[in-house]
């Protein structure tokens, strides 16, 4: 049903270019440090830092949301448009958002949601609030609200653009069969339409969250000054004005790029053994 080549296809130039630039960062955080330090000693520099371990855990907390929050609507998403193997004229407003990119998408969230922006306004209008100072804090707040919506409403039509093929080459025989047996729609989802989806949808999280974690625009715009995403962070030790600090940007990315290429490689061994059993059972 799936062609587990076309997966690796998709996912070889992104491991490339992850795997390039890790390398490339290794060699010039080692030629950087000279004889006096060494990679060891900068990272455990890095891991002394409290603001170090404020960023990893807030962009890990965003992430995660972000990535889940995509996921279960870009699914639901799809299943409503692509599950009997139609779509209807309405599924074209999900591929609107993927002409736009993040950093404008980062604007349009700004203009709606801030507190001088149109859903204030709006709300004041209605009476709802009486100064638009009274609007809930949406963007540059401290719990990543605002880096949240900008990334869950340009990621959905991704994963639609993903989950959408599985639907329409879907074996409907295992549905009707749930069906027939009087299982309901969860019931139908979880025995006859998720093992088909589960390789397709951990691949497409494991993408979103590695986007998403290492992004800089978005947080950069949207997001507070603190707590900050790690991408920010590492954006901030390289281009500061203390030299000291662009050696942990280095080991920070390096750190980054190989831990996500492990668990790429791990995600296509695991996918594919799904895959292979999806084929047995057809």
């Amino acid at each position: 049903m799936f062609k587990d080549k076309s997966t690796l296809i998709m996912l070889l130039p992104a491991l490339l270019i992850t795997a390039g630039l890790s390398i490339y960062a290794v060699t010039v955080l080692w030629m950087r440090l000279g004889k006096e330090n060494s990679p060891a000693g900068i990272l455990r520099e890095i891991v002394s830092l409290p603001s170090f371990w404020e960023s990893l855990g807030f962009s890990l907390g965003v992430t995660a949301v972000s990535a889940v929050l995509s996921l279960g609507i870009g699914v639901a998403a799809s299943k409503l448009l692509f599950g009997k193997k139609r779509s209807t004229g309405a599924g074209a407003l999900f591929w609107v958002p993927m002409a736009v990119p993040h950093f404008v998408g980062a604007y349009l969230v700004i203009w709606f949601f801030s507190q001088s922006g149109w859903a204030a306004s709006l709300t004041q209008q209605l009476g709802l609030i009486d100064q638009r100072t009274e609007f809930p804090i949406l963007t540059n707040d401290r719990g990543g609200i605002g880096i949240i919506l900008s990334y869950v409403w340009k990621e959905i039509p991704f994963v639609i653009l993903m989950t959408a093929p599985v639907y329409l080459e879907m074996n409907n025989t295992a549905r009707q069969a749930v069906a027939t047996l009087g299982g309901g729609a969860f019931r139908k989802f979880k025995d006859a339409e998720w093992p088909y989806l589960k390789a397709v949808t951990l691949e497409t999280g494991v993408i979103l969250f590695a986007f998403v974690f290492g992004a800089f625009e978005v947080p950069g715009l949207v997001g507070a000054t603190r707590p900050e995403m790690i991408g920010v962070t590492i954006f901030e030790w390289y281009s500061g004005g203390n030299w000291e600090e662009r050696p942990y940007a280095y080991a920070v990315s390096a750190c980054i790029g190989i831990i996500f290429i492990a668990l790429s490689a791990l995600l296509m061994w695991y996918t594919r053994r799904l895959r292979i059993r999806i084929w047995r059972r057809e």
